[in-house]
């Protein structure tokens, strides 16, 4: 998975998905525009880092944003260059997990949002069924046992 994540043209796919999705720089100051310098000088680096296990990611940028409750949530932003390796990994991550996603699963999918999700509750009530289930994830990556998410990845990159 490791290889084919930092394969030269999903790092370059994962490239161009950071450009286009713009973003300000954070920590280190480097903006989007000065990314493709960055990787110039450093993909070789970052590529071998990568392969080797000694990558390591850049602190992130906490940054506070309101909610419509009048919350608000933490949001952390990480460097361009780390977006990238973020990116190249959801690109090589994605296709094992999304099979597995239901058609009800409304929750950090892509074209999908609260609305619908709350339109689609609407319709099974309608249809008379007599539960619908809500499920806030909010704190799922700070609970969840990393070991047995991490197992479980592997079990799909060796099926």
């Amino acid at each position: 998975m490791i290889e084919q994540m930092s394969e030269k043209g999903n790092l370059n796919r994962a490239y161009q998905k950071v450009v286009s999705n713009k973003g300000a720089g954070e920590i280190d100051r480097l903006q989007v525009s000065d990314l493709q310098a960055y990787l110039r000088k450093n993909g070789v680096a970052l590529t071998s880092g990568i392969r080797s296990g000694s990558f390591q990611p850049q602190p992130i940028k906490g940054s506070t944003i309101p909610k419509s409750s009048g919350k608000s949530r933490l949001l952390g932003v990480p460097n361009v260059a780390d977006r990238v390796v973020q990116q190249a990994l959801l690109q090589v991550l994605k296709p094992l997990f999304k099979p597995d996603f239901r058609p009800y699963s409304y929750g950090f999918r892509p074209n999908r949002n609260g609305h619908q999700a709350v339109n689609r509750a609407q319709e099974y009530i309608n249809e008379v069924n007599q539960y619908v289930v809500n499920m806030d994830l909010r704190s799922f990556f700070d609970e969840v046992d990393h070991a047995v998410l991490l197992e479980l990845v592997y079990s799909l990159e060796n099926a």
